[in-house]
């Protein structure tokens, strides 16, 4: 069993408030040691602002305050984003800092083994026993949305519950 649980967030300073919050759900939740990493970017100073050193150092004091072995990285990508720049995804409705976790494998800060977390999850228990499965050759897993997975019947028309704006779910 790891006595450390490594999560990835990306964000531009519009994530903040949202890594700030998961942040506070995952130091309430679980008492293993935490070490996360903010992978950002300066991608287009006139439309995006990178996640600024003030909240990741904020955070990072919240999480020294619990454990003075907790850690937080904010990582620089630019390099990367610039590199290889994902084209094709750039004219979607998604910035292009949703486009940095898939330069993680690349970053030698990373580590083998990390939670890639939405700044839009509250962790409302204690993950360190998901954290610690054994995978063996499996890649990723994930578990389904607990908001948009709710279907109900009026009459004879069943309706599915999709959520289709941002909302803090819940990793259970």
């Amino acid at each position: 069993m790891r006595f450390r649980i490594n999560i990835l967030f990306y964000g531009d300073h519009n994530a903040q408030d949202g890594v700030l919050i998961s942040t506070l759900s995952l130091l309430k939740n679980v008492n293993t040691e935490l070490h996360i990493y903010i992978l950002t970017a300066n991608v287009d100073p006139q439309k995006y602002q990178p996640f600024s050193k003030k909240a990741a150092n904020y955070i990072r004091s919240l999480l020294v305050a619990k454990n003075k072995k907790n850690t937080l990285k904010l990582i620089d990508c630019s390099e990367y984003f610039f590199k290889t720049q994902p084209l094709a995804n750039m004219k979607t409705r998604f910035t292009p800092y949703a486009m940095l976790r898939l330069f993680a494998d690349q970053i030698e800060e990373i580590p083998d083994q990390i939670l890639y977390l939405d700044d839009d999850i509250i962790v409302r228990r204690d993950l360190t026993q998901f954290y610690n499965q054994t995978l063996g050759k499996i890649e990723f897993i994930g578990v389904l949305d607990y908001w948009g997975n709710f279907s109900f019947i009026i009459g004879t028309v069943t309706i599915y519950l999709i959520t289709l704006i941002p909302v803090y779910y819940c990793l259970i």
